[in-house]
C-alpha cells in the first residue's frame, strides 16, 4: 500500500507537503511495529502492509495537520474505500473471470484463516455455499489496541467493497461485524446458478 498512500498524501496535500508527511508516516509505523515484535512474520506483514499505516495516518493528520478527529476519519475512509478497496475489488473481479472461481476463492479463505490474523468456526461447506464466522480479527484487535476502533467500521465496509468484484460468480452476505458491535463477523459467499 505505500504507493497508494504516497499518492492519495500527494493528491489531498500537493506533493512537498504529502511527501512530508509520507516521509512521517513511515516513521510513525516503524515506531508502532515495536510494540508487535512477539506477534508471528504473518502478523507482521499483516500489521506493517494493511493496518498500521490507517492508523498512524489517521494520528498523524490529526497532529500534523490540526484535522479533527471527524475530518481525519473522513480522509482515511477516503483512502481505504477510494484508493485501496476500489481497486481490490478491480482484482476480485479479474478472479470471477476464472474457471472454478468460487472453488479457488474458498481455498484461499481457507488458507488464510490458517495464517493466525483471524480466528475462525467454518458454519458451511459446500460446493455451493461457504459460510464461516470470524470470532477474533487483527484488524478489529489493532483498532482497539490503537483506540481507534471506529476505524474497524471502515476496514469492514472496504470488504463490502472489495467482494462487489465476486458479483457475477457469488453472492456475498454479512449482517455484523466485529466492528460494528457484534459478537463475530458472519461471512457467507453463495455460487450464483450456472457457474462452475
Amino acid at each position: 500500500m505505500s504507493k497508494l498512500q504516497n499518492q492519495f498524501l500527494t493528491d489531498q496535500f500537493g506533493f512537498k507537503r504529502g511527501s512530508e508527511l509520507y516521509s512521517l508516516l513511515k516513521r510513525a509505523i516503524d515506531k508502532n511495529m515495536e510494540n508487535h515484535i512477539s506477534e508471528s512474520e504473518k502478523k507482521k506483514k499483516t500489521l506493517r502492509k494493511m493496518i498500521l499505516p490507517s492508523i498512524a495516518l489517521y494520528y498523524l493528520l490529526q497532529q500534523e495537520q490540526h484535522l479533527t478527529r471527524e475530518k481525519a476519519y473522513s480522509l482515511i475512509q477516503k483512502f481505504l474505500w477510494e484508493y485501496g478497496a476500489v481497486r481490490a475489488k478491480e482484482l476480485y473481479q479479474k478472479m470471477a473471470d476464472v474457471p472454478f472461481a468460487f472453488t479457488l476463492f474458498k481455498s484461499a479463505c481457507k488458507m488464510n484463516a490458517k495464517s493466525g490474523v483471524w480466528k475462525v468456526n467454518t458454519r458451511q461447506d459446500t460446493s455451493r455455499e461457504f459460510a464461516f464466522d470470524i470470532k477474533e480479527c487483527l484488524w478489529h484487535n489493532t483498532c482497539s489496541y490503537y483506540r481507534c476502533p471506529e476505524l474497524c467500521q471502515i476496514f469492514c465496509r472496504s470488504d463490502e467493497i472489495m467482494y462487489q468484484g465476486l458479483e457475477r460468480r457469488m453472492l456475498f452476505a454479512r449482517s455484523k461485524t466485529l466492528g460494528s458491535g457484534g459478537d463475530c463477523c458472519d461471512f457467507k459467499f453463495v455460487k450464483k446458478e450456472g457457474f462452475n
